[in-house]
């Protein structure tokens, strides 16, 4: 997609999380650090999550930790991916298997992380759903 809109991978990746209706949350981080980390609503509707901030800890058992940890690995732009749990990451009180995938950015000695999900917050939609519909009674008039 970068590619094609002729945009960088961090900036189609923000663009992405801001649009998707899939549970996505991109962090940008350098070292053992986190820059910043944009979330998707899906993404933030998980209960109790802790919100990652500037300076906060990259897990080192992530895929993100292992990458950052060999800075050779970041500047060759390799990339990794893995399916953890979201409190790996986000912390929270409802475990769920989300896609990890990182890639160094190269001379910026950054890395770009990508969690994604298409489960989080759509089975929450459709358990409203059925339950409005369980819920529902026909209208009655007064005569």
């Amino acid at each position: 997609m970068a590619d094609l809109c002729e945009t960088s991978l961090t900036a189609t990746a923000i663009r992405y999380a801001e649009l998707s209706s899939d549970a996505v949350a991109v962090i940008v981080s350098m070292g053992k650090v986190i820059d910043y980390c944009i979330m998707s609503d899906a993404m933030k509707s998980l209960p109790q999550l802790t919100w990652l901030r500037k300076g906060s800890p990259v897990p080192g058992h992530t895929e993100t930790g292992r990458l950052n940890a060999n800075p050779h690995s970041v500047l060759e732009g390799e990339h990794a991916s893995a399916e953890i749990d979201v409190m790996d990451w986000l912390g929270g009180t409802r475990s769920a298997i989300v896609t990890e995938d990182v890639v160094g950015l190269g001379r910026y000695g950054k890395t770009l992380t990508v969690l994604s999900s298409v489960a989080i917050g759509q089975e929450d939609d459709e358990e409203t759903e059925e339950d409005t519909f369980d819920r529902w009674e026909p209208p009655r008039f007064r005569r």
